[in-house]
């Protein structure tokens, strides 16, 4: 009897063990996944917005010098770029 209630606390320690490591373990995963994640999306959001930067410095850059002078063209070359 004493023996079975021994080894009982023994398996109840070991449980506990192994739910805070897996538990540990989940939650190391998780934050590092989610800073991966979290530095993907600001780095595509950082890739996202110098495109579109340059896409209107380009914009800007073509109609400033060419086409100043004539509105008309204006949505031409917009149109062509994007």
């Amino acid at each position: 009897m004493p023996f079975r209630s021994i080894l009982s606390k023994v398996g109840k320690i070991a449980v506990v063990q192994v739910i805070t490591q897996q538990l540990m373990a989940f939650s190391v995963a998780y934050f590092l996944g989610f800073g991966l994640l979290n530095s993907f999306y600001i780095s595509m959001c950082t890739i996202f917005w110098l495109r579109k930067m340059n896409l209107f410095g380009l914009i800007f850059r073509r109609v400033y010098t060419s086409h100043i002078l004539k509105p008309g063209n204006y949505w031409r070359e917009i149109s062509r770029i994007l």
